[in-house]
């Protein structure tokens, strides 16, 4: 996905268009040879393939063993598959995954390691990270209205920011750096 950037290099800024990749939440329902669809797990991921990622993740998981234990595959929604199990496979209730961006956006909680460096004692208004996805919505939870990344950040880090109206900078190395988000915070671009 394309979004707009400016890159700034020794203080000037060039308005350019920037490739980000698209990270969006995944639902994964099984139903039971003639069964109810349940649902099985909630993850982030980049939009592509979720046929085979659900494959992967119940196969990894060691809920299917064999390709034949998976009947059907079926994008029901842009953020949805439903995994049809084959004649005697079941998974039990009690095998529900709690899978975690560790920032909450896909609807469960975790800890982070990137957010874990900052207490509540001593945050900083500016902070940097090794990458902003999962750091994007603990800033502004944190009310922190910068946040700068020596990475690259996803599709919905710079939404998020925008919608909040955080400045969210990427790729923070070497004297140079790009503004995603809020660039109206940095001077001399």
């Amino acid at each position: 996905m394309k979004i707009a950037a400016v890159d700034i290099a020794e203080s000037t800024g060039l308005s350019r268009q920037d490739h980000v990749a698209v990270e969006q939440p995944l639902e994964i329902r099984v139903a039971a040879h003639a069964g109810d669809p349940q649902p099985l797990a909630i993850t982030m991921r980049t939009p592509a393939d979720d046929d085979e990622r659900c494959a992967g993740f119940l196969f990894t998981k060691g809920l299917v063993h064999r390709r034949q234990d998976i009947a059907t595959l079926a994008q029901t929604a842009d953020d949805a598959v439903l995994v049809g199990l084959g004649v005697g496979i079941a998974i039990e209730p009690h095998r529900r995954f709690a899978v975690t961006s560790a920032c909450g956006v896909c609807g469960r909680t975790g800890r982070c390691g990137c957010f874990a460096r900052t207490s509540a004692a001593t945050t900083p208004s500016t902070r940097s990270w090794a990458r902003c996805t999962c750091a994007t919505p603990k800033s502004l939870m944190a009310q922190i209205p910068i946040l700068a990344a020596v990475g690259a950040p996803s599709s919905l880090a710079v939404s998020l920011a925008r919608e909040a109206g955080m400045t969210l900078i990427g790729f923070l190395r070497d004297g140079r750096f790009n503004i995603y988000a809020g660039g109206e915070r940095i001077a001399n671009q």
